[in-house]
């Protein structure tokens, strides 16, 4: 739905939502053609220990579903000649509905053999899946934000300064927390980053001021597992495969100056 009102001054749109995702892809070492590592109780499916390479593929496989639901808004207003607002909202929920997560069987409560698995490891040979996995139903969606929103107060100030059109702005942008694996174990923070800038202009002229994460906000900008390769000690075999934490930082506190000219 979208309109407007107060004459005009003001706009809105919002939208909700639901939908199915089907068959999500999934990214994994599969372990066929090889039940070695599995009967000597190593989690890590797909790795022969006996040999000096791997025996499958790196491949991708349709792990399960999902459903994802919601509620967007999006909304602007002219308070006058000089103040205006803006903002947006999403409030959203994705849960996994069928799903057998590939990752399960890396969750071992030790971090050397014999591996113990922490959830109960679905199996093709007994469950007739298509490789080791375990049960996330009713999961959330890994890096899927539950809220996000947005709010925006801008001035056109009226009088010329140093003989140049003037514009200040805020803006603050939040977005809540959020899971990083399928099993709903480790979580990123939420984070509010507020922006300050002001703007002039002068036929093709622009200056821009601005100040960026006023808060100095440190809330890393994205967190997700992945896997590392460390060298094997023993000369000849093929690297160690084990599990680490990407860590993407927010950028700091950011004061700076622009100057742009159109010709």
């Amino acid at each position: 739905a979208k309109g407007s009102f107060h004459e005009g001054r003001g706009s809105f749109s919002s939208a909700l939502y639901y939908r199915v995702w089907e068959d999500l892809l999934s990214v994994l070492t599969l372990e066929w053609g090889d039940d070695s590592s599995i009967a000597n109780g190593d989690a890590y499916n797909g790795w022969n220990y006996e040999g000096y390479w791997y025996d499958n593929w790196r491949s991708t496989l349709n792990a399960g579903d999902a459903v994802l639901y919601g509620l967007e808004i999006e909304a602007a207003y002219s308070l006058n000649h000089i103040w205006s607002l803006s903002g947006n909202l999403a409030l959203s929920t994705n849960k996994y509905s069928d799903y057998c997560s590939p990752y399960g069987p890396e969750y071992t409560t030790t971090d050397t053999a014999p591996f113990v698995n922490v959830f109960d490891v679905l199996t093709p040979q007994v469950d007739g899946v298509q490789t080791d996995c375990v049960i996330a139903e009713g999961k959330y969606v890994p890096r899927s934000h539950r809220v996000k929103g947005a709010l925006s107060i801008q001035a056109d100030i009226p009088t010329r300064i140093f003989g140049m059109n003037t514009t200040l702005q805020a803006d603050y942008r939040y977005a809540g927390p959020y899971y990083v694996d399928d099993f709903n174990l480790f979580k990123n923070s939420d984070a509010g980053v507020t922006n300050l800038s002001a703007t002039m202009r002068k036929e093709n002229i622009s200056l821009r001021l601005y100040i960026n994460n006023l808060t100095d906000n440190k809330v890393p900008l994205n967190l997700n597992q992945e896997n590392r390769y460390i060298d094997n000690p023993i000369q000849g075999y093929p690297a160690i495969e084990s599990n680490a934490f990407l860590i993407t930082p927010r950028r700091p506190r950011e004061l700076g100056i622009s100057l742009s000219l159109d010709f």
